[in-house]
């Protein structure tokens, strides 16, 4: 295998592991190795269903419809639509949640904003999900480190660090330019630091 081949393939599994539509799951298996919690499994049910399964499930519509053209979004004025669909999911996964946990509910709230924003921004330019996506688990993150006092500050380095790594990925790739893969961290990172704090201060 070419070495060019081998960092193509790298990259690949780096965006993989780091997809977006997974970093709600991965923000509250930290949060539950942290915090103690009621109704683990009712809560990682709703955040899985509302914003993995759902979102996912429409994809094969839009694409029977010829709304998508493929599954990856490659084409940045495709994936407004189902951006906003997947934005509408958590929403709902924030309403079902608010009794039940107010943090995670804001975790969920914030991503859903993320999303609806990336979504906006697509109608006119082109944005780096992945970046939006990790920018926003290093939010809540920050937020368990400082404002939850929880000793995570090790995995709030490691995510950091990552966050770097599939930045490289996504300009191995090609997928970015440099200011998309900027853009989308700070734009994941503000936005549900944001909404968190305001959720968290009501």
């Amino acid at each position: 295998m070419k070495e060019s081949n081998v960092g193509i393939y790298l990259a690949r599994i780096v965006s993989g592991i780091a997809h977006p539509i997974l970093m709600p799951l991965y923000a509250i298996s930290i949060i539950f190795y942290n915090i103690p919690y009621q109704f683990k499994f009712l809560i990682f049910l709703i955040v899985l269903t509302t914003t993995i399964v759902l979102p996912l499930s429409i994809l094969p519509f839009l694409k029977a419809t010829k709304k998508i053209s493929d599954y990856g979004l490659t084409n940045r004025k495709e994936r407004s639509l189902p951006l906003f669909i997947s934005s509408v999911f958590y929403l709902i996964g924030y309403i079902i949640l608010f009794k039940l946990t107010y943090f995670i509910s804001s975790i969920v709230l914030g991503a859903a904003t993320v999303i609806f924003l990336v979504g906006l921004i697509s109608y006119s330019r082109k944005i780096s999900i992945h970046s939006a996506g990790i920018g926003g688990l290093i939010g809540v993150i920050f937020f368990l480190n400082w404002v939850f006092k929880a000793d995570c500050v090790s995995v709030f380095i490691t995510a950091i660090l990552f966050a770097g790594l599939l930045g490289t990925a996504r300009l191995h790739l090609k997928a970015h330019t440099p200011q998309q893969v900027y853009c989308g961290f700070l734009l994941g990172l503000i936005t549900m630091s944001g909404t968190m704090y305001m959720m968290l201060m009501m």
